[in-house]
């Protein structure tokens, strides 16, 4: 199938209109495929550049390696109509430029979107499948989605292994794993039980888990089974399970609900399934959270 690349021939705004994430606009010269977007303008002078090899499962499974290096804005690759995946390989880059795209740096960050993702391709249509990339600095963190920036909602904490079901993970026994979850806020919303007792839930489609001090090396492996879309993937999919904490210190609002501000908790159980199998299970000792962008609150 033809690879097309549209060459970068304007400025950053011309960049950021074409970059609409998950929209569906009519084609030019490829009438049927989809257009990954390799530049993103940030704030001020800042401009986000991919490096990429991008790997698309087309319906009949067959491959297709797309290359998504070079100084382009996007590639466009012509496809059939239906269903893809498009994969994002490793050893892609993610860079910064502060002076509108004359310099670049690499930034220190994770993918936060499905990788592989599910594109479905659209009769006499350029879809544009949305990439969410999650940037983390020392003075703070930000998503980048090629389309959107917000600043990312971030769990911090470390869990203590006390048992391990499958022998393969015994190792981890009596040891701890320090972890990060960033991930954006879709929308909260407030519940309530009959026993009176409020929550507030977090619905999220934009997230990634990251694993530190891990000794044994098995957990951080498994990684990148957690990122994108749901944290409690059910199947195949590695799992995280969380019970009710022990304790916790939170703020309330005005209906003495928990409000969405910072807090800790600790005490909680933790489960870790894989292919639907419990392989250990441990104690969260701390838990904090750092408030993201909210984008609707119910």
């Amino acid at each position: 199938m033809p690879v097309r690349r549209s060459l970068v021939l304007a400025s950053v705004v011309i960049l950021g209109l074409a970059f609409a994430a998950g929209c569906a606009e009519v084609a030019s010269p490829v009438v049927t495929g989809i257009e990954i977007p390799l530049i993103q303008p940030g704030a001020g002078d800042t401009v986000y550049r991919l490096t990429a090899t991008f790997e698309i499962r087309r319906p009949d499974g067959t491959f297709l390696t797309v290359d998504g290096g070079g100084p382009d804005a996007a590639v466009t690759v012509e496809l059939d109509p239906g269903f893809h995946q498009l994969r994002v390989m490793d050893g892609w880059t993610l860079e910064r430029s502060l002076d509108a795209g004359t310099t670049f740096a690499a930034v220190d960050a994770i993918l936060g979107s499905p990788n592989p993702t599910f594109v479905r391709v659209i009769p006499n249509l350029i879809v544009n499948p949305r990439l969410q990339f999650l940037v983390r600095e020392a003075t703070g963190s930000i998503a980048i989605s090629f389309g959107v920036v917000d600043p990312p909602a971030q769990l911090s904490g470390d869990v203590r292994f006390v048992e391990a079901p499958d022998p393969a993970y015994a190792a981890y026994v009596n040891t701890a794993v320090d972890m990060e979850i960033w991930f954006t806020t879709n929308g909260q919303q407030i519940s309530v039980d009959q026993d009176g007792t409020c929550g507030r839930l977090y619905d999220s489609f934009i997230n990634a888990l990251q694993l530190f001090n891990d000794g044994p090396g098995q957990l951080a492996a498994l990684s990148t089974d957690f990122s994108g879309e749901y944290f409690a993937n059910r199947g195949s999919f590695a799992e995280f399970r969380f019970g009710l904490s022990a304790r916790a210190a939170l703020t309330v609002d005005q209906n003495n609900c928990p409000a969405d501000d910072f807090f800790f908790a600790d005490g909680s159980t933790v489960e870790i399934v894989v292919d639907t199998v419990v392989v250990l299970r441990a104690t969260l000792n701390s838990l904090l959270y750092f408030p993201g962008a909210l984008t609707s609150t119910n």
